[in-house]
């Protein structure tokens, strides 16, 4: 069942996600409202009843959640910038982000660039996802790390202008707009900086065999020659397992058998 507020509301859900996703992204509220085709008394007036209506479907399946994560992707395709060398080049990208992190200011360095958190976020959730899927690209990311960066000297930010998109806002909600979704939750705001790829782990080393008095035969656990902490912490000790075979100050001053006479 359609809320009854649905019915009069005139701002639909796809408007309320290319606002709630332009907002998000840094967009001016004027440019998203024109770009869904609403204004500014309808967003005023309605964007509380949508709130509502996802906060109070907590509890209740994820339809609306899901169309909702879709109509913000979808927009987010629409005013998406090409920034380039980075999002093409695996080498302009890895030193662009190790030279950002040797920025000791990288958010004012970004904003000199042009470039915004949610655009840095972007390039980050695409390379990790090239990165992952391709081992030989995986590989040749490990190759460029062990140089060191270069500058990368010219970004080229292209933003397309936000256009009017084909929705109408006299169209009733759809019919999966009704309270029985989840609420979107907000995602906090991608991180500055990003971890670099890492190489594979190395296997574990096992230990070297141990020769007299249980110390190893050439070299300890740790790569070095034994040392005289290693000795004593191996050596046997007089209360050990094989102490009984050893022996004692009551054996050693026994008296010798008789010898036999010639």
């Amino acid at each position: 069942m359609i809320d009854e507020r649905l019915k009069t509301s005139r701002l639909s859900l796809e408007q309320y996600a290319i606002v709630t996703a332009g907002m998000a992204d840094g967009h001016p509220l004027s440019s998203l409202l024109a770009h869904a085709r609403t204004d500014a008394d309808a967003w005023e007036a309605d964007r509380s009843d949508w709130d509502e209506r996802l906060l109070a479907s907590l509890d209740d399946d994820a339809e609306l959640q899901l169309q909702f994560d879709a109509l913000q992707a979808e927009a987010r395709e629409a005013w998406q910038p090409t920034i380039e060398p980075l999002q093409d080049d695996l080498r302009a990208w890895l030193d662009f982000q190790r030279n950002l992190a040797q920025q000791t200011f990288p958010a004012a360095h970004l904003a000199a660039l042009e470039i915004s958190a949610a655009d840095l976020g972007r390039l980050q959730r695409q390379w990790a996802a090239k990165l992952d899927n391709d081992p030989l690209l995986a590989a040749r990311a490990m190759a460029i790390l062990e140089d060191e960066p270069a500058p990368v000297s010219t970004l080229r930010v292209r933003r397309p202008q936000l256009s009017v998109v084909p929705t109408s806002p006299e169209e009733p909600p759809p019919d999966s707009a009704r309270p029985d979704s989840a609420a979107p939750v907000s995602a906090p705001p991608p991180p500055l900086l990003a971890p670099l790829p890492t190489p594979p782990k190395q296997a574990a080393v096992t230990e070297a065999p141990r020769g007299r008095f249980g110390l190893p035969a050439a070299i300890n656990t740790t790569g070095d020659m034994p040392t005289l902490d290693d000795m004593a912490m191996h050596a046997p000790m007089p209360f050990d397992d094989d102490a009984a075979a050893k022996p004692t100050a009551r054996n050693l001053t026994a008296t010798p058998p008789p010898v036999a006479p010639i």
